[in-house]
């Protein structure tokens, strides 16, 4: 049992424009292969390893306040490194994300223009700024006095 060519689903490559099949890895016409490359994936590694450091000094630091070290300064160590290490599995993750498409997936971040575009964002931006002017009069209303 053959499928012919006719069956399968076709799209565009991203770099030739030619249709081919979109279960593809590489393009058969012109050899584009998308991913991370050499570089994308040092940072990959380097942004992992680090990212494990940093999250293991910030569950390393939640276990020490337990053990009676001060409570505020643990915290403090903790939200500092889990942060970074936050930022880091970002970059990982990104980088994960970028490998996984394909020759006729469109580049990732390429469908921020169609949604720009299509935003009227007039009426909202009125409204966040209604929202942002009353929250500063709230704030000092809500400061305790200082006689």
């Amino acid at each position: 049992m053959s499928t012919s060519s006719a069956d399968r689903e076709t799209g565009e490559c991203t770099k030739c424009m030619s249709d081919i099949p979109v279960e593809a890895d590489r393009c058969s016409e012109c050899g584009f292969e998308p991913g991370h490359g050499v570089l994308g994936g040092i940072v990959m590694w380097v942004s992992g390893m680090l990212s494990s450091v940093f999250l293991t000094i910030a569950l390393v630091s939640l276990i020490v306040i337990a053990t009676g070290f001060p409570i505020l300064d643990g915290l403090i160590v903790v939200a500092f490194t889990g942060s970074i290490g936050a930022v880091f599995g970002g970059i990982v993750y990104a980088g994960y994300k970028g490998g996984q498409r394909g020759p006729t997936d469109p580049p990732v971040g390429s469908d921020i223009e169609d949604t720009v575009e299509s935003w009227d964002g007039e009426a909202a931006g009125r409204a966040a700024g209604e929202r942002i002017n009353n929250v500063g009069p709230a704030l000092v209303a809500a400061l305790p006095s200082w006689t």
